[in-house]
């Protein structure tokens, strides 16, 4: 038995598709295949299957992670061409490999943000700039649960742009202590400018604190 990590792709159409979905259509293709899989024990055994981090709806990406466990003597590479063969359209095996650190390590996850031709990138980087960018998230207070008002902006670990391509580079917290929605941070950019149209967010990279994490 051991633990093999699967890098994908999730792109076109499939950014509409609920991380509940992934893993429910993830494990039927698995079902399809021959693949020796690890099930749970218990009253209810299912495959083993862990995703790095949930990608918000709206979203695509590359560089994805999800772990399986396996048993017997097949080969990484076979288990990518059997999986692949089977996924939908958008979602891509593009790695398949044996783990070399822990989900639980992740902290933080790189996004490219691609505006439309008529957003004016100055616009963006004057907000950006700006050093506010608030949005309301539930939290508690007291054991009572509350909204609180977050700015997004001091969240941001690097950001960078490309004024050719009209993208955004930004690196954000994710994993189990923080996280910051990249969705959220472009409804709003969108609402401080009515001239900003984020067209598209995909998720390019996942890191711990000693750099990337696959």
């Amino acid at each position: 038995m051991r633990d093999v990590r699967l890098v994908f792709s999730k792109l076109g159409l499939l950014r509409f598709v609920s991380h509940l979905d992934l893993n429910r259509a993830v494990l039927r293709c698995i079902r399809r295949t021959d693949i020796p899989i690890w099930y749970t024990e218990g009253f209810n055994p299912h495959p083993y299957v862990t995703f790095a981090l949930p990608l918000p709806l709206g979203a695509e990406s590359v560089n994805d992670v999800m772990d399986i466990r396996v048993v017997g003597d097949i080969k990484n590479r076979e288990i990518m061409e059997k999986l692949n063969a089977v996924l939908p359209e958008g979602l891509r095996i593009t790695d398949c490999r044996n783990p070399v650190n822990k989900i639980r390590e992740l902290t933080s996850a790189e996004y490219l943000f691609f505006f439309s031709e008529a957003t004016d990138l100055a616009d963006v980087k004057t907000i950006i700039d700006g050093g506010a960018l608030t949005t309301e998230k539930p939290g508690k207070s007291h054991g009572r649960k509350v909204m609180k008002t977050v700015n997004l902006l001091e969240e941001i670990h690097a950001v960078s742009f490309d004024d050719a391509a009209k993208t955004m580079t930004i690196r954000l917290p994710a994993g189990s202590t923080k996280n910051v929605n990249p969705i959220s941070l472009a409804e709003e950019l969108e609402k401080t400018n009515g001239g900003i149209e984020c067209a598209l967010v995909r998720r390019t990279n996942l890191y711990t604190d000693n750099g990337k994490f696959i």
